[in-house]
């Protein structure tokens, strides 16, 4: 492992912490308040401890919280695997791999940066413990060597739900890496985190560090034998595209492999890749104006390339990056607000100027940097802090500070039970320690409001980078540690019943009442479903029996049940002093906070006497006295059992003790690990059962929820053998025990469920080859296209081979179902010369009988395939740079074509990219066509470049094109026409600075002069695009009024609209909406020409319009006519 380059370093007391006071700092131009008695302390670990929140699975023992359960417990089930665990990617439950990698290897290069702060401060297990939650669902996610589940829950499906992990009831599919669906960017950021885990365990535990290490070499290897991120990009466009491609993250996992074993090709490799990183735009330059973040990542692995790969190179590479970010870089620097925040884009700010800060102070650390700019990049660091955690006066983190944000855009932390973000509660009723919202826009505007996933957005990745700064400033600064840090919170009104009087009689001869009750799931702490609910409605018959009546006399009925629930007849309480009971048993009725219906359960039941009856009396009725079917009471004295036991409400005294079971598990017990489960060698279940003044009838075993089986007398026990499989040898499964004994007396109980674990019988998977050709055969086919015959063996145990089917390139070229498999392909195309050859490679898949698959190793073959001669053509006339000065309406082209052992078929002539004739035959070897120019000039002298090229095409198909030849023609003079236009614009950004959507409406009257064509009209509103996203424009109607006829034409389906990326950014633009008309008709003078668009980003986030150069201003909206300006004033 390679020796980390620090400077020695000295963490501030808490004591010096505490006495530090504000004070100014001078950063970047900006005088940055800079306070310095923030804890950092405190941030630091509940930053931290925001990724307990975002655990997927089954969730440890030492938890901190008491809001998070279980949950996604069926994750990779779909394709018969265990893919439990990992976090959820933000506030949402989706399992994105890319994202989460990325902040993995974050938590661990903030881990290994500054192991001494982690272990002084006692941060450590809780940072160990997130970096292997994570990696391990990362192993799991990579059953073998080129097979990666990179994604399990589905983006639309997920998104469409709003409440809590813990009562997901939506399909969540896994989605698969193999050859032939690549995903490169995600499988070597994968393999970042395996790598960077492998440098934090190594001294802890050793065979873990190697396991992460094996999986990461194998997941980098697999991201360059495939170069390609088409197969990832099926499901995660448009969640988590890979915009900068997979380069940045083979180099990044490249110097993290390279940092855990010394292995110098890892070096290289990720040195070679960097010609794949982002470039300034039309330059070799390598970008430095983004940020590191989850796609692209050259940021971080060029500052390890910087001090750990001896190049300088990328060392300027590093600090063109920080310096645009601090003092700027060639006359351009990122945005700061008025506030001092480094605004780098509107989605994640805070995201992005922590994460940066955290490099800076990375860089500041390092023993080999600049000194200057270290202090520089210190400063800086501090100043973004500072602003995260409140020194504009208010605090951006959660639960730290001065006026926190207190509603961040998180399902879970919501604790909603209406599947609505805007719905109830209004407030959230967890508070989700530690994140790092959005932040503000570039005005420091902030919104705390959980429906702007913008300002109030948390993600995994929002956090990485901002525990790793917080490290830092607890190292630099100090601050004071919380040991006793949790989230334990006071449990709020979760399940209880409201009820109110449908009808009731009590004055004619036979009386009766008529109940509405509803019960409610408004879990929370944490959520769940439930479906073992049951309550009961106390009644007093005494006046009834005083009658002679007797209870099975009374009448229990029921016209409208929610869920089928199963209502009894009246059962004693306290029979001698008249009081019963109705029950209400919702056993089996899975509800739970995630709807308007889901959350409840509505029952309308009438329980009617014999003859006179005073319910009034009844227990129960106390709390609906004065209740109506509209105006419900909450039934405090109704009693609302889970199982048995009493949730809600209260029971009457003086009841007839009638006794429940008490039942256990007696072994295994919980932890236990299981080998070589067979039938033979069963997992054997024994429980303990029973129960005072009655029997036990049955024990019943669950496993997982589901019965196998029960027992009608003691000793109670079931074997159990799981019909779960592996591919992976030494695979685990955990199951959930639980046993119900049911007596004789009616009650049940269930025991406390005994979490064991299984390793898993591995489910044979079929080897396969490819025998044939060799890998890295060369064949010639120069004299002629031949088939290449491919073979492949395949076997497998226990099972049987259905096909192998074969594949070149990734496509399937065929298969074979019987041995020995074999199948051939015949390669297509032609090379211009001998030593040119085309490279094919071939897999072959074998898919067995049991359902297993197996891709083959990729053997590659080099072929040279038959050499067809390309074709030679110059233009012969006009000469390159030649002078038509006198007006020209035709050019004479000439050209010269030959090729090799062939003949020419055809040489088509271009002007300007455009074809304007073509020859078949040539006249004294050559060929001809003329050329007619097009176009008019306002005066003599005005020269126009037309540049020329020609295309030979061979008969065999095979083409070149020519060198350009660029002539200058004084085209034919005419007057310029007259246009005088007038442009108003209404409506943008509907009167609002910030909104997600730009609407303007043009309105364009041609006052004077000649008739014009609208093909030739362009409008052009320039403004800033305040992000990278993708944009839209949408015309809603265009329409011109005349003052002829036609008087009125429609124009809307005719107006093309597009915004245009500026060369150079000015000031208040750096792109532009451009409008024009798909139509050659003539408008004349007095015509006034509307219309009305909209333009909006892909994400649909906000723009900020209050620095845009055409805002509010038709005199900044430009109009062109035939390319000339002709109304407004061009930024």
């Amino acid at each position: 492992m390679i020796g980390f380059k620090k400077k020695s370093r000295q963490i501030v007391s808490s004591a010096l912490a505490v006495g530090l006071t504000l004070g100014t700092m001078a950063f970047n131009g900006i005088e940055v308040k800079a306070a310095t008695n923030f804890n950092y302390g405190d941030a630091f670990q509940k930053a931290l401890m925001f990724y307990e929140f975002q655990k997927s699975g089954n969730l440890p023992d030492n938890q901190r919280n008491n809001w998070r359960g279980d949950s996604g417990l069926k994750d990779g089930a779909d394709v018969g695997l265990d893919l439990t665990g990992g976090w959820y990617d933000a506030g949402d439950h989706v399992k994105f791999n890319l994202p989460m990698a990325y902040a993995s290897t974050m938590l661990a290069w903030s881990y290994i940066e500054d192991t001494d702060v982690y272990k002084a401060s006692g941060q450590d297990k809780y940072m160990l413990d997130e970096i292997k939650w994570a990696n391990d669902y990362f192993i799991k996610c990579h059953p073998s060597a080129n097979e990666y589940y990179y994604q399990v829950g589905n983006g639309g499906a997920d998104h469409a739900f709003w409440g809590s992990a813990e009562i997901m009831q939506m399909e969540r599919p896994a989605y698969k890496l193999d050859l032939n669906n690549p995903g490169s960017a995600v499988s070597a950021g994968t393999a970042a985190s395996l790598a960077a885990s492998a440098i934090a365990f190594k001294d802890i535990d050793p065979a873990y560090a190697a396991t992460c290490l094996k999986h990461a070499k194998e997941l980098l290897n697999f991201a360059e034998i495939t170069k390609s991120d088409a197969g990832y990009m099926k499901q995660a466009a448009g969640f988590y595209s890979s915009h900068s491609g997979y380069s940045d993250e083979i180099s990044w996992g490249s110097m993290w492999i390279y940092l855990a074993t010394g292995d110098e090709s890892y070096l290289q490799k990720a040195k070679d890749y960097s010609s794949g990183w982002s470039k300034v735009d039309q330059s070799d330059e390598i970008a430095y104006s983004w940020v590191h973040c989850w796609d692209d990542v050259h940021y971080g692995a060029s500052l390890l390339l910087a001090q750990y790969g001896g190049d300088e190179k990328f060392r300027k590479v590093i600090e063109n990056h920080l310096d645009y970010w601090t003092t700027g870089l060639n006359g351009d620097r990122v945005t700061y607000t008025p506030k001092g925040l480094a605004w780098r884009d509107s989605w994640g700010s805070l995201r992005y100027a922590t994460t940066t800060a955290f490099l800076a102070s990375i860089y500041a650390d390092w023993e080999d940097a600049d000194a200057k700019r270290a202090q520089t990049y210190q400063n800086f660091a501090k100043s973004q802090a500072d602003y995260a955690l409140g020194s504009t006066g208010r605090s951006f983190v959660v639960g730290f500070g001065v006026n926190p944000p207190t509603k961040p855009h998180h399902r879970t932390a919501h604790g909603a039970w209406e599947n609505n973000l805007s719905g109830q509660p209004y407030e959230p009723r967890h508070v989700l320690i530690g994140a790092l919202v959005g932040g503000p826009d570039k005005n420091d505007k902030y919104t705390d409001v959980i429906s702007d996933y913008v300002s109030n957005e948390v993600a995994n990745d929002y956090n990485a980078g901002f525990v790793g700064l917080m490290a830092k400033m607890y190292e630099d600064y100090g601050g004071i540690i919380d040991p006793n840090l949790n989230a334990i919170e006071e449990v709020g009104e979760e399940i209880f019943i409201e009820a109110g009087i449908n009808a009731q009689d009590k004055q004619n001869a036979i009386n009766f009442i008529e109940i509405k009750s509803v019960v409610y799931n408004r879990s929370a702490w944490p959520a769940r479903v439930t479906d073992k609910l049951a309550y009961r409605y106390f009644v007093d018959i005494s006046d009834v029996l005083a009658a002679g009546y007797k209870a099975s006399d009374m009448k229990v009925t029921s016209s409208y049940s929610q869920h089928s629930a199963k209502v009894s007849s009246l059962q004693p309480w306290d029979a001698q002093n008249g009081i019963y009971y109705v029950e209400i048993d919702l056993t089996g009725a899975k509800i739970y906070p995630g709807g308007q219906s889901e959350h409840k359960s509505e029952m309308q039941f009438r329980i009617a006497a014999p003859g006179k009856w005073d319910y009034t009396k009844s227990p129960s009725f106390a709390d609906i006295a004065s209740s109506s079917p509209n105006s419900l009471a909450k039934a405090n004295h109704f009693a609302l059992y889970d199982n048995g036991k009493l949730i809600f409400g209260q029971e009457p005294s003086g009841a007839t003790k009638v006794y429940a079971p008490t039942t256990s598990i007696a072994s295994p017990v919980a932890g236990a690990i299981f080998k070589d489960v067979t039938e033979a060698n069963p997992v054997v279940i024994k429980a303990n059962a029973e129960v005072q003044e009655s029997t036990i009838s049955k024990v019943e075993f669950f496993v997982d929820g589901t019965k196998i089986g029960e027992s009608t007398k003691a000793p109670y026990e079931m074997n159990f053998v799981p019909s779960d499989y592996s591919t992976v040898a030494g695979t685990t499964k955990d199951y959930s025990l639980t046993v119900k004994a049911t007596a004789a007396n009616g009650k049940s109980t269930t025991s406390e469920a005994v979490k064991v674990s299984v390793v898993l019988p591995v489910l044979a998977a079929p080897t396969v080859a490819v025998t044939a050709p060799i890998d890295g055969t060369s064949i010639d086919m120069s004299k002629g296209i031949t088939a290449i015959t491919m073979n492949a063996t395949a076997e497998i145990e226990k099972s049987t081979i259905q096909k192998v089917v074969f594949y070149v390139n990734g496509k399937v070229v065929g298969e074979s179902k019987v041995a020995p498999y074999t199948a051939s392909y015949l390669p297509t195309g032609s090379a211009s010369q001998l030593g040119e050859l085309s490279e094919y490679i071939i897999t072959a898949e074998a898919i067995a009988a049991n359902g297993t698959k197996t891709i083959s190793k990729p053997v590659n073959v080099s072929v040279q395939l038959p050499v067809i001669a390309a074709p030679e053509v110059e233009i012969v006339s006009p000469a390159n740079e030649e002078t038509f000065a006198e007006v020209t309406k035709q050019i004479e082209v000439s050209v010269a074509a030959d090729v090799l052992e062939d003949d020419i078929k055809l040489v088509e002539f271009y002007a300007d990219g455009k074809k304007f004739a073509e020859s078949t035959g040539a006249v004294n070897g050559e060929y001809t066509a003329t050329y007619v120019t097009e176009g008019t000039v306002t005066e003599m002298g005005q020269l126009t470049p037309i540049s020329f090229t020609a295309k030979a095409t061979s008969t065999k198909g095979k083409t070149t094109t020519s060198a350009a030849v660029k002539v200058y023609v004084q085209l034919e003079v005419v007057e310029a026409p007259v246009v005088d236009f007038v442009l108003e614009v209404g409506n943008t950004g509907n009167g609002q600075a910030s909104t997600n959507t730009l609407t303007n409406n043009f309105k364009l009257v041609h006052k004077s002069g000649n008739d014009i064509d609208l093909s030739k009209l362009e409008i052009r509103y320039y403004f800033t695009a305040d992000g990278s996203e993708e944009q839209t424009v949408w015309c809603d109607n265009a329409a011109a009024q005349m003052n002829k006829a036609p008087w009125y034409s429609p124009y809307t389906s005719k107006v093309n609209g597009k915004v245009i990326k500026m060369d150079a950014t000015k000031a208040g633009a750096d792109c532009y909406i451009q409008i024009t008309i798909n139509a050659s008709e003539m408008i004349s003078e007095g015509t006034t020409l509307e219309i009305a668009t909209r333009t909006a980003k892909s994400n649909w986030s906000n723009y900020d319009q209050t620095n845009d150069y055409s805002y509010g201003n038709a005199g900044k909206v430009c109009v062109y006519y035939d390319g000339n300006l002709v109304a407004g004033v061009e930024p």
